[in-house]
C-alpha cells in the first residue's frame, strides 16, 4: 500500500513537522510526507533532500483559510494532481508525533476513514453543541448518517481513496459554515 502524509505548517510550527517526519521514520514509515508550508522553507529543508525511505515535498500554500479549515481542500488537491503517488492520503497536524508501528495505522485506515477522539470527546446526544451542529446539518439539508455520541478532530486523518468522496463532503460542511459563520 502506497500512502502519503500532508501537514501544514506556518511560522514555528516547522519544528513539529520535522518532529512528525522523524515520529513517522522512527514507526517504519516509507513514502512521501508533503509539507504544505506558509512563508519560508524551514532552515531544515535542504537537510530531507535525498534522505531515503521517506521523500519529504515542501509546498508553498497561498491562502487566506485558516490551517485548520484548509486540510480537506489541501488533500484533494494534492491527491488530484498526484493521483498515483498514493493509496491512501494521511493528514497530521505538525504537533502530533507517531508512536505505534506504521502498520497499525495503515491497517486502521484499510477499513474506511481513520479518526481520531479528542482529548475531551464525550459529547452526549443532548448537548447544546451537537444540538446546534444537527439544526444546522439541517438547515442545509445534509443528512446525518449515524449519531455518535464522541468528538472527533481533524488533527490526524487517513482517508484511502475508496473514501476520497469524504473529503469533498468535509469540504462542503466547512464551506456552508464559513457562509453562516463568516
Amino acid at each position: 500500500m502506497k500512502s502519503a502524509i500532508l501537514t501544514l505548517f506556518e511560522g514555528h510550527y516547522h519544528l513539529g513537522a520535522a518532529a512528525l517526519i522523524n515520529s513517522l521514520h522512527a514507526a517504519g514509515f516509507t513514502g512521501v510526507v508533503v509539507c504544505g508550508h506558509r512563508g519560508p522553507l524551514p532552515p531544515w529543508a535542504a537537510a530531507t533532500e535525498g534522505v531515503a525511505p521517506i521523500e519529504v515535498r515542501f509546498e508553498a500554500i497561498e491562502t487566506p483559510v485558516h490551517f485548520a479549515n484548509y486540510k480537506p481542500a489541501f488533500m484533494r488537491g494534492w491527491w488530484a494532481e498526484h493521483p498515483d503517488d498514493a493509496d491512501t492520503v494521511y493528514y497530521s497536524d505538525p504537533d502530533i508525533v507517531v508512536k505505534a508501528p506504521w502498520s497499525t495505522l495503515e491497517d486502521w485506515a484499510m477499513g474506511g476513514v481513520a479518526l481520531c477522539e479528542d482529548l475531551n470527546a464525550h459529547l452526549p446526544a443532548r448537548h447544546p453543541y451537537r444540538i446546534a451542529w444537527l439544526d444546522f446539518l439541517a438547515r442545509k439539508n445534509i443528512p446525518v448518517q449515524r449519531s455518535l455520541e464522541r468528538y472527533y478532530n481533524s488533527g490526524f486523518i487517513g482517508v484511502p481513496r475508496a473514501q476520497a468522496g469524504f473529503l469533498d463532503d468535509w469540504q462542503r460542511v466547512l464551506d456552508l459554515a464559513a457562509e453562516e459563520l463568516g
